[in-house]
């Protein structure tokens, strides 16, 4: 079947973009399915997760670097393997120098999609897509190559901060420049069911969004999501750990919804 690009993405920072990438990759993994997590945030997170170490191989700046300059980028250079066994392509500090190159590129809206249209990222069941909190030039990119969004949100009175703003966001592409991009679904994340505001939010949420959101709830186990990232693994991957089956869940989901 064809590869489904999906993008992790959400103006508000702090909300557990990379956790939701690098879990739902490793959860997918473990359902059998060949998956690619891409770094486009110049923080390097999900790259530092994966174990990434500086090298002479490409990084996402030099692939679009690369389209930009009208070569063909060669993904097999770029894709590096965790030690978890997930496939990623790393982020660099200078990834936010990019956005002028793409602005000044004659097909601006499409530099990742023609990336990502080449051979050998058809290998992959899904690529997975880690933005930054921005809706630049880079993110409507990754929007643009994109089949399926992902929202996750946190428990907290700001919880819904730009997530309208986002949703119009992709629905205006979705009526442009990619029509076939969805929302696959707004997960809530860090949740705290037990607190007053975790239920407000939980039931407010519901009551707004409906079946956008998740059935899955990823509650808030600190302490054990950051053994895992500490461990450069993913929670399905760690004996013991009890946000295995939460991601598990999610990633059947994520396969129901895309109809995989």
């Amino acid at each position: 079947m064809k590869t489904q690009i999906i993008s992790i993405t959400n103006e508000k920072g702090g909300v557990g973009k990379t956790t939701t990438t690098y879990n739902l990759a490793c959860a997918l993994s473990k359902l059998g399915k060949k998956v690619l997590v891409c770094d486009l945030d110049k923080q390097c997170n999900l790259s530092k997760t994966c174990g990434y170490t500086p090298d002479r191989k490409p990084t996402m700046c030099d692939l679009v670097f690369q389209s930009c300059m009208g070569a063909e980028p060669v993904p097999a250079a770029a894709i590096r393997t965790s030690d978890a066994g997930i496939d990623y392509i790393a982020s660099s500090k200078m990834l936010d120098t990019i956005n002028s190159q793409i602005a000044g590129d004659a097909d601006s809206n499409y530099v990742l999609k023609r990336i990502f249209s080449s051979d050998g990222f058809k290998q992959y069941d899904y690529i997975l897509l880690d933005n930054k909190p921005a809706i630049d030039i880079l993110t409507q990119n990754a929007l643009n190559a994109s089949d399926y969004v992902i929202i996750p949100i946190e428990a907290g009175i700001y919880a819904f901060d730009g997530i309208d703003a986002l949703t119009s966001k992709i629905n205006s592409l979705g009526a442009t420049t990619n029509p076939k991009l969805r929302v696959m679904g707004i997960l809530y994340n860090k949740s705290e069911k037990v607190t007053k505001l975790g239920k407000a939010v939980a039931s407010a949420t519901a009551q707004k969004y409906g079946k956008l959101m998740f059935n899955t709830v990823v509650p808030n186990r600190k302490a054990q999501t950051e053994d895992a990232i500490s461990l450069q693994r993913g929670c399905v991957d760690i004996k013991g750990n009890t946000l295995a089956a939460t991601y598990m869940a999610l990633a059947e989901e994520v396969i129901e919804r895309g109809g995989k």
